[in-house]
């Protein structure tokens, strides 16, 4: 039977934590095991493993120097911080292990055994310990039996690691063996902790690149260590200092190399790859994105033309109305709307237009349609809701007029030479379609009718003539377009007003909501509540290649297009184009 005081002494034996005795200890050992070992064999072999665990080295990792490793103390010569059984480990918070003396055995430097994070608190026994703040700055105890207490904070001291060299510096202090000294130039030594653990790095990632083409990124640059450290990579290749050598295997690098990685992107539109690097204990991913797959260009859509251009109606000749009935004719330079003698009005006798001066201003008309107006009905010239002319002549006759350009050739020229097709519609509006080797470039048509008539231009300054744009005097930061032209020695101004691309469509759409819609001669859009009057305008460009899945016509609000304090909105037409109208204040 093994006895109380048997125990005690294999116990004091075994698991003293002085190693510096292991060699005093070591007969006493084997003298306790041998008596122990007739009684309970199971409880030597237990007793053993005991020994063997306490003895070994702590599963720390090396992070001395095995170069510059040596402490001095002028009473207890030098102290090796890397033995081969043993060494101390450097943690961000605080260290552990043990370093040797030849003079006063193993010195502990904590009682922390696990690597993790731990801060010794001081105040016992089983809670010393060398602490660290993280940036290098040491204090606290360290522990040997043969020179007691060890403070790497004294009152005139401080023991410190460069957090860029690892090198410690400054003193120790133990009232038994005095300062203890970690940095010397002459004799030289010192004890260097191993930086192994760099710096995070970052790779800046790369977007919109070329498919299947070689991506190299950033160069970064390696800092936070003083020793050697492995360097790896998945889904690339990486070179050191530029020397163009690309590796994907495992290799090293030291302080201040610099690293490129690189990869082939993917051969899909909109899709990423990823390299990652790892250095030591950090690593990064590099990504690219390649670039977003083109657009398909957008097929126009062809403009809603209601019909071709009507066909003129001669009025020199009996005309006949839907009701069979024969209208009279009108006889060239004979005014229309009473005998008004400055109002001259004759219809070209080829184009059937009909022109009309009356003093400096000139018109061109196409009359469309003769109707018997209403019985009751007083002569003149009316504006429908459409933004076309009515003239009602004194013998009851209703003529339907459109606006012409003053100058068609040169018109035509104007548009033509910037690549646009011209549709004609049913009320009067131009359609500027691009032709098949504009739509290369835009899908972009304009919508526009041309005013009523033309006049002189009072700015003698102007000398201008084609197409002209002027700051628009009905709608803030927008524009009004005009064509200039010469006749009779004076240069005139014939204006375009913006029209609605699909004019029937959104009149029955507004109507749905509002009364009195209807649109003027200037293309102004005007419609009404019980209570208020709204006027709009159109934007001239009309935006083709859209989807609408509705089929239908609706609206989305766009914010103050303009900045004139107002909401405007996008006309989403059936057939997918898209159209500005403004809300005027």
């Amino acid at each position: 039977m093994i006895s109380v005081n048997d125990l005690a002494m294999c116990r004091i034996i075994i698991i003293k934590g002085n190693l510096e005795m292991l060699k005093k200890s070591v007969k006493k050992k084997d003298k306790c095991i041998k008596k122990l070992k007739k009684k309970h064999l199971n409880l030597i072999i237990l007793l053993t493993l005991i020994v063997t665990f306490m003895f070994s080295a702590p599963l720390l990792a090396d992070n001395i120097s095995t170069k510059n490793k040596y402490a001095y103390a002028e009473n207890a010569s030098w102290i090796n911080f890397s033995t081969t059984h043993e060494q101390a480990t450097v943690y961000d918070d605080h260290l552990e292990g043990y370093v040797w003396s030849e003079t006063v055995g193993w010195i502990r430097l904590g009682t922390a055994t696990t690597g993790t994070t731990h801060t010794y608190t001081n105040n016992s026994p089983i809670t010393y310990g060398v602490n660290n703040d993280g940036n290098g700055n040491l204090s606290g105890y360290a522990w040997s039996e043969n020179a007691g207490w060890i403070n790497f904070n004294p009152a005139h001291s401080q023991v410190i690691i460069n957090s860029t060299t690892g090198d410690f510096g400054g003193y120790a202090w133990s009232e038994n063996i005095g300062w203890i000294h970690f940095q010397n130039a002459s004799p030289t030594y010192k004890v260097t902790r191993e930086l192994n653990n760099p710096v995070s790095f970052s790779f800046t990632d790369q977007t919109n690149v070329p498919r299947n083409t070689t991506i190299i990124s950033n160069s970064i640059t390696v800092s936070g260590i003083n020793t050697s450290v492995t360097i790896s990579i998945t889904g690339g290749e990486y070179d050191i200092n530029g020397n163009d050598n690309w590796l994907n295997t495992t290799s090293s690098v030291v302080l201040n190399d610099t690293v490129k990685v690189r990869h082939t992107s993917s051969g899909n539109y909109s899709t990423h790859t990823d390299t990652v690097l790892t250095i030591g204990t950090k690593n990064d991913t590099f990504r690219s994105t390649t670039v977003d797959a083109p657009a398909p260009t957008p097929t126009p859509s062809t403009p809603p033309v209601i019909s071709t251009k009507p066909t003129p109606t001669d009025l020199t000749k009996p005309v006949t109305d839907g009701s069979g009935t024969t209208l009279q004719k009108i006889q060239e330079t004979k005014s229309i709307v009473g005998d008004n003698s400055e109002i001259n009005i004759t219809q070209n006798s080829t184009t059937k237009n009909l022109q009309i001066s009356f003093k400096d201003s000139k018109y061109e008309l196409t009359p469309v349609k003769v109707t018997q107006a209403l019985a009751g009905t007083k002569p003149g010239i009316y504006v429908t809701v459409d933004g076309t002319i009515k003239v009602v002549t004194d013998s009851g006759q209703q003529i339907y007029m459109l606006s012409e350009p003053q100058k068609i050739d040169e018109f035509k020229k104007i548009f033509s030479d910037a690549g646009f097709n011209i549709v004609t519609g049913d009320y009067g509006e131009f359609r500027f379609v691009p032709s098949s080797s504009k739509r290369a470039t835009t899908t972009t048509w304009y919508s526009a009718r041309v005013a009523i008539g033309s006049h002189p231009v009072d700015d003698k300054s102007d000398t201008r003539i084609g197409l002209i744009a002027f700051p628009s005097d009905k709608l803030a930061n927008t524009v009004t377009y005009a064509q200039q032209f010469y006749g009779n020695e004076l240069l005139y101004r014939q204006y375009l007003y913006p029209t609605p691309a699909d004019w029937d469509s959104l009149k029955t759409s507004l109507s749905s909501a509002f009364i009195n819609v209807n649109i003027d001669l200037e293309g102004f859009i005007s419609l009404s509540t019980q209570d208020e009057t709204f006027k709009l305008l159109m934007d001239y460009s009309v935006r083709s290649g859209n989807t609408n899945t509705t089929g239908k016509l609706f609206y989305d609000a766009i914010g103050d297009k303009n900045q004139d304090g107002t909401i405007d909105y996008d006309i989403n037409y059936g057939n997918g184009d898209k159209q500005i109208i403004y809300l005027i204040p």
